[in-house]
């Protein structure tokens, strides 16, 4: 099949237009075949040449969303307004945007519904350590609108009283 791009771009284009008509694969096949009179290789480069258009726009609208939550979170973190607790979210949502989920912190319920934090696994310096206990504590203070819960980490029992007065 010898034709010119301009050409090739139009069937390009076709064949997407039923891919978002939601005609699978084989009836495109089918359909490129019968009405054109198309070799099925000719037509199966094309149908991939229309997959691939398809992935690079994919991959273009996901990289234009990731930056704007990017920008937004970056935003949030720069913030004078933000408190600490929405500073630490927007992290964690940067450090996820980018693959980075390992290195953010980790807040999970056990069966007495504690928060549980093993700091230990952290390596924070102190003044760090103080500063996501209070996150904690404002988080718990918010949800349920007391903050009297213990806060533990893997080890024992730690105060955030205690640990702000240090």
């Amino acid at each position: 099949m010898v034709y010119d791009l301009r050409k090739r771009e139009e069937d390009i284009s076709q064949i997407i237009t039923l891919f978002h008509k939601g005609l699978t694969e084989h009836m495109i096949l089918k359909y490129l075949c019968s009405t054109r009179g198309w070799k099925r290789s000719d037509a199966v480069r094309l149908i991939d040449a229309a997959r691939q258009v398809l992935l690079l726009r994919l991959k273009r609208a996901k990289d234009l969303i990731k930056a704007e939550s990017l920008a937004f979170y970056e935003g949030v973190c720069a913030s004078k307004d933000a408190s600490y607790t929405e500073k630490i979210k927007a992290r964690e949502r940067i450090d996820k945007l980018l693959g980075l989920e390992e290195q953010t912190v980790h807040v999970e319920h056990d069966v007495r519904h504690h928060h549980v934090v093993d700091l230990e696994k952290l390596n924070l310096d102190l003044d760090t350590a103080k500063k996501l206990l209070e996150a904690v504590r404002e988080m718990k203070e918010h949800e349920s609108g007391t903050g009297q819960e213990d806060i533990a980490t893997s080890g024992p029992i730690i105060d955030v009283e205690e640990v702000k007065g240090q």
